[in-house]
């Protein structure tokens, strides 16, 4: 008898989805460590090798390409079952939405409490979450809404979404520090380069960054170390007295330089954030159906 554990499987098909082992372990909240030895416990309890292992890049077995098909059809099966029996969800429970505090999440943040204002009979709890935090309530089915950049959280749509705004992201510094980059003999910015420089983020963006590094193929453990704070004054004085750039959205660079003293470059790569709003079809209620409708109306 094959003694087997679904999350070996969840573990296996985010793997193949994925092709890296740190996105996957991350997708499901757990260390690298701990995710190979789920692989390798899928492995054991078959008794065959799924991933070839005498190459250099991620490659899978024949075996391996067969148990992605069927695990694939399992867990779809599996979170139908659960979904199935799980209970209708309170439709008088206020509704739960976490917010991103970015600068291009404001608009829609009215938008949100507008709906409210129009709607007493209904009861709304904001979260200030980081995206990585509301993930996990969100899986834990404490949140029913996430307001945030979708694109780098949600890349292989494992949630449903309603996107919102797409925003690119720029290198930002003072004329003195970026004037390698700015006129008309200006050599292009890579992302690698950027995240080669020395670096200041406001803290609601690390995790967006570290992700987008990620998803581009960047390790992180390779760039210089990255400055974190969560005052915008301090983010602005780094800046001006040119001891550090920057990676901003265009409205958080509006927002940060209403007098144009920053410089703002494009990336040859053009990395965008994408804010949008992820739910669950199954487990919405009524009241977040509708707020949601009213959103989407509100775009177009």
């Amino acid at each position: 008898m094959i003694d087997m554990q679904i999350e070996w499987l969840r573990a296996f098909v985010l793997l193949k989805e994925k092709m890296n082992f740190s996105e996957a372990a991350e997708e499901m909240f757990i260390s690298q460590s701990s995710f190979s030895k789920y692989i390798k416990a899928l492995e054991n309890s078959l008794n065959v090798p799924l991933i070839d292992r005498s190459r250099r890049t991620l490659t899978f077995t024949e075996k391996g390409e067969s148990v992605f098909s069927y695990a694939s059809t399992i867990l779809e099966t599996y979170d139908k079952m659960l979904d199935s029996v799980k209970e209708a969800p309170d439709q008088n429970q206020p509704v739960r939405i976490s917010v991103d505090s970015a600068a291009n999440a404001f608009h829609t943040i009215r938008s949100i409490l507008s709906y409210f204002d129009q709607h007493p009979q209904e009861e709304l709890v904001l979260q200030d979450y980081d995206m990585v935090t509301a993930l996990k309530a969100f899986d834990a089915g404490e949140l029913d809404l996430i307001l945030g950049h979708s694109n780098i959280f949600n890349p292989h749509r494992r949630y449903n979404e309603l996107r919102l705004t797409e925003e690119e992201l720029f290198y930002v510094g003072n004329p003195d520090t970026m004037a390698a980059f700015t006129g008309s003999a200006a050599a292009p910015v890579s992302l690698l380069q950027v995240v080669s420089d020395r670096l200041i983020l406001h803290q609601n963006m690390y995790n967006e960054i570290i992700r987008l590094l990620d998803l581009s193929g960047i390790r992180t453990d390779t760039i210089r170390p990255i400055v974190t704070t969560t005052s915008r004054d301090v983010l602005k004085a780094y800046l001006q007295s040119g001891s550090a750039r920057s990676i901003l959205t265009r409205s958080e660079f509006q927002d940060l330089s209403p007098s144009s003293d920053l410089v703002r470059v494009s990336m040859t790569e053009k990395p965008v954030l994408t804010l949008g709003i992820l739910y669950k079809k199954s487990s919405l209620t009524t009241a977040a159906k509708d707020l949601l409708k009213y959103l989407k109306s509100l775009d177009g």
